[in-house]
């Protein structure tokens, strides 16, 4: 059994699947409010009431509940930092030792301070030298993770807490594309995710991360419901200028010549009815609602229309 962990700031989610053929089957699932103040960039906080919650939360699944000890979690957006780089191709092992110096003085931050995390992108973009122009030295592209050991350490005592052990540490925006975004299918795509109190907007090429942003703008802040979509557009600009923005950076400046192909929207907020046409107009891209089940065999368990897209991230966590 795999299971996805999305500990996220006012609410827990969790999933549990068993592969299935080419399909993913469920074994439970379980939603559970935790303290609000918990995340910060150093460290994890309120450690013994979350462990109690998660261990109710997994007994408490449903169909079934989840007795695996072994999760995946990821990190919200804002507790880590991220960055692209184009470094000379070079051997795994020395790549491992050159990243995260690089990284560090990209990102001003101390290597004894923070883990960094990277993968090497098979990118559409070819890359580009200092001055723009094709660099005569081949090169490979990689986006990388930076968080503070503090916070991956507190993590780590809060699994314990819990009798859980930690199997692995993601970051959301990359369990959401993975959950949405076919892995066959290289094209660059813009997956936004309406959440309760932020917005994060990420282009991927495939399943590969090339940039994040954020909006601190999310379906709480606007106060809207599912049947609110005036509502919704009223307060919304910020994230259509980010869009907009987004789109135009990763044309123009991290791939120029290429063209996003898509959006495709998750989260909460995309229960919102018209929200997929609304997006389309304001932003003149192509729309869809992400279908993070698509993959799963419930085995006749119905999964309630509010949750359906808000478990993307949690999914994308269990299926890695």
């Amino acid at each position: 059994m795999a299971i996805g962990l999305d500990l996220g700031y006012d609410t827990v989610k969790v999933i549990g699947l068993t592969k299935k053929g080419r399909l993913w089957r469920l074994v439970g699932l379980a939603t559970a409010t935790v303290p609000t103040d918990s995340w910060s960039q150093e460290t994890l906080k309120n450690g013994p009431e979350i462990a109690k919650i998660l261990t109710a939360t997994l007994r408490g699944a449903k169909p079934a509940a989840l007795t695996e000890r072994k999760l995946t979690v990821a990190l919200p957006e804002s507790a880590v930092l991220t960055t692209n780089l184009t470094v000379p191709r070079m051997p795994p092992e020395q790549l491992a030792q050159t990243v995260p110096f690089e990284v560090a003085q990209k990102l001003s931050i101390s290597p004894d301070e923070f883990t960094v995390d990277y993968e090497t992108t098979d990118s559409v973009c070819k890359p580009l030298d200092e001055k723009g122009g094709q660099p005569t030295i081949a090169q490979v592209m990689i986006f990388a993770v930076a968080a503070k050991k503090t916070l991956i350490q507190s993590l780590v005592e809060i699994c314990g807490q819990a009798h859980l052990e930690l199997a692995g540490v993601d970051i959301k925006p990359g369990a959401i594309v993975r959950s949405v975004v076919p892995s066959d299918d290289r094209g660059p795509r813009l997956v936004i995710d309406l959440g309760a109190n932020s917005t994060i907007c990420t282009v991927a090429e495939g399943q590969k991360l090339r940039v994040l942003s954020s909006v601190a703008l999310g379906t709480h802040s606007t106060q809207t419901t599912r049947d609110d979509l005036v509502g919704f557009q009223t307060k919304a600009e910020p994230i259509f200028d980010e869009v907009v923005h987004l789109t135009k950076f990763y044309e123009n400046r991290v791939c120029p010549g290429a063209k996003i192909q898509q959006i495709i929207l998750t989260g909460g907020g995309s229960n919102i009815r018209g929200v997929d046409e609304l997006f389309s107009r304001e932003t003149g891209l192509t729309t869809v609602i992400g279908n993070p089940f698509k993959l799963i065999d419930s085995h006749h368990f119905p999964i309630p229309a509010e949750l359906n897209h808000t478990f993307a991230d949690a999914i994308g966590l269990a299926i890695r």
